[in-house]
């Protein structure tokens, strides 16, 4: 038998040169597995999710980043206010000096004033206060509220200032659960509108108006470079606060005690041309957040 009747008759295992070779099954079989494949689209809001997600993180970041670059600058006070830093009857909140020096090399910042849409913190500075809030050389004028419970965020409790609105957007986890207080009314029934990532219960803010979004933030690291001090920082207006007519945007971040370990509790403010009355009233809410006391629980809340 020659080389060419081998070629015919197929090799010594049967298969002759004339079927196809594997790679060229392999080759139709992808071929059909690709054509069966669904081209499912992505959701239309899916970018401005990941656009949302990544500014949120963005801004953590940046917040603890400061918030580690004031450390240092604390010790210092920290030492000075050790009688307001002994440990009260029934405290939680975990109270550091009222006041945090700048960072080394910062130019001194101007008293604020009440003035609205006051200016901004001085760059390199890392304010506790809201910017435009009253100081020690304009005292704040007193502010009447009462206090609110949010029990599925572990109990966070601010004070509401008269007039304001609230309600909670529960969650089968704390972490997950978001608290809304407002100067306006809110609705209790979250929605969200065209082009909106994220879902809140009111719609375009009015002049003059305020809304500050309350939820916890699980993450140690920033709980343990904010354990001593706390860090206001104005950031830029996000996508979510600008489509409801913000024009300025405040991130507060507080500690307290939830479960007996140390949790961060996250304010944002979204303002719409503030008062200085409004930039005030915020201020006051900042200050008030703790977990301790008896207080009536916000609407919309499921736990006790």
């Amino acid at each position: 038998m020659t080389g060419s009747d081998t070629g015919r008759y197929g090799d010594a295992y049967g298969q002759g040169h004339d079927e196809p070779v594997d790679t060229e099954v392999e080759r139709e079989l992808r071929v059909l597995l690709q054509r069966a494949a669904p081209d499912l689209p992505a959701p239309d809001d899916r970018m401005d999710r990941v656009r949302e997600r990544v500014a949120r993180t963005l801004r953590r970041r940046r917040t603890a980043a400061l918030a580690a670059g004031l450390t240092t600058g604390l010790v210092a006070a920290a030492l000075a206010a050790a009688p307001a830093l002994a440990p009260g009857p029934s405290a939680t909140v975990l109270r550091p000096a009222t006041t945090a020096p700048p960072l080394p090399g910062a130019p001194a910042a101007p008293a604020p004033t009440l003035a609205t849409d006051a200016p901004g913190p001085v760059a390199g500075t890392v304010p506790t206060s809201v910017p435009g809030a009253a100081t020690s050389e304009s005292p704040a004028p007193e502010v009447s509220a009462r206090p609110l419970r949010f029990p599925d965020l572990g109990g966070v409790t601010v004070d509401l200032p008269a007039g304001w609105s609230s309600t909670a957007v529960p969650a089968a986890e704390p972490r997950a659960s978001t608290g809304y207080v407002a100067s306006e009314p809110l609705d209790p029934k979250p929605s969200c509108g065209p082009q909106q990532s994220s879902c809140g219960p009111v719609g375009r803010l009015a002049g003059g108006g305020a809304l500050v979004t309350i939820t916890l933030v699980g993450d140690q690291d920033m709980a343990e470079k904010l354990s001593g001090g706390r860090a206001v920082v104005e950031t830029d207006v996000d996508k979510s606060c600008g489509l409801r007519g913000g024009t300025r945007q405040v991130v507060g971040h507080r500690i307290v005690d939830v479960a007996n370990a140390a949790a961060v509790v996250e304010l944002t403010a979204c303002l719409n041309r503030p008062s200085g009355q409004t930039v005030q009233q915020v201020q006051h809410i900042l200050d008030s957040v703790r977990t301790t006391g008896d207080a009536p629980t916000a609407p919309g809340s499921t736990r006790g």
